[in-house]
């Protein structure tokens, strides 16, 4: 028989498995102002081919893109730590699992163009920046 193929026609696989992003630290300002480290753990999987593959260029370097971005965002919601009142609100240090759902809601919003699900995300690495990393902790032994 007669087998045609269209020379221009590409194929993209787009494997629908589990997949960790395992993000750096990156420094950025808490809500005070204090420059921090912070990096997440994100677990993600691909719904939408469709929106993965035509919806953007490179899927997986959008979520790297797209996952420092809801970092920074979060960063800058809340403090790194209360200090003078405990309960004064919610921090990323005691923040536990309402950070995280906010961290997943973010990610979710941004990642939904994409076609990708947010199956966990959370924070991996909490730390005050070297630069001032002695005088916070000097900070936090006086209040102890």
């Amino acid at each position: 028989g007669f087998f045609w193929v269209n020379p221009f026609y590409t194929r993209k696989k787009i494997s629908l498995r589990a997949r960790n992003l395992n993000s750096d630290p990156i420094k950025v300002n808490d809500k005070i102002g204090n420059p921090i480290m912070i990096g997440i753990v994100l677990v993600w999987k691909a719904r939408d081919t469709f929106k993965a593959a035509f919806e953007v260029d490179d899927y997986i370097h959008y979520v790297e893109i797209q996952s420092e971005a809801a970092i920074r965002k979060l960063a800058g919601h809340y403090p790194y730590d209360n200090f003078d009142d405990a309960e004064a609100e919610i921090s990323l240090r005691s923040g536990g699992e309402e950070v995280n759902h906010q961290l997943e809601a973010e990610l979710t919003e941004r990642l939904e163009r994409a076609g990708i699900e947010v199956i966990e995300a959370r924070i991996s690495y909490l730390a005050y920046s070297s630069e001032i990393a002695g005088a916070m902790l000097r900070r936090q032994q006086a209040t102890a």
